[in-house]
């Protein structure tokens, strides 16, 4: 999980410029991910002690996958 992460984390700004990114914009691509993860923070601690863990790492993959298949259209 953490490779994938890390290859759209290079990827995904190098995408941006080839499109025609601003620079305030790839700047923005760099914020929005360590931002949500701050903010997801604050709600899956809690979730994490009512659900089984097996249950959030399924859910967790599967909106992984969600995201990064449609990330390339935002």
């Amino acid at each position: 999980m953490a490779v994938v992460c890390s290859m759209v984390a290079f990827g995904l700004p190098l995408l941006a410029m080839k499109i025609g990114a601003s620079v305030f914009e790839v700047g923005m691509v760099g914020t929005m991910g360590p931002l949500c993860y701050t903010a997801a923070c604050l709600f899956t601690g809690r979730m994490a002690d009512r659900f089984r863990p097996k249950r959030m790492m399924l859910l967790g993959g599967v909106l992984y996958g969600a995201f990064y298949g449609v990330i390339v259209y935002a």
